[in-house]
């Protein structure tokens, strides 16, 4: 339990932190390439009930900055988890 609550925060603070570094390094010339993302989306649309609208999508947008720090997060969990059993 303790090895996937570490997993989870370290994909979390990768994902905010590459967030921020991707916003931050957008307008700079030699770092704008962080900045880069793909994203996709699927609408299945709505259902309008006139009481009740019901609406289901998914978006999902990444960029290069959280992209190498959710790999960078992967090893050092690794290495924490051996740490933690030893």
């Amino acid at each position: 339990m303790k090895k996937a609550l570490i997993f989870i925060f370290l994909i979390i603070a990768a994902v905010l932190l590459g967030g921020l570094i991707s916003s931050v390094s957008d307008g700079v010339s030699g770092i704008s390439w962080l900045a880069y993302n793909k994203g996709f989306s699927f609408d299945t649309g709505t259902v309008d009930l006139s009481v009740i609208k019901l609406g289901l999508s998914l978006s999902f947008n990444m960029n290069i900055a959280q992209l190498m720090l959710i790999i960078t997060a992967m090893l050092v969990n690794s290495k924490v988890c051996k740490a933690l059993s030893a």
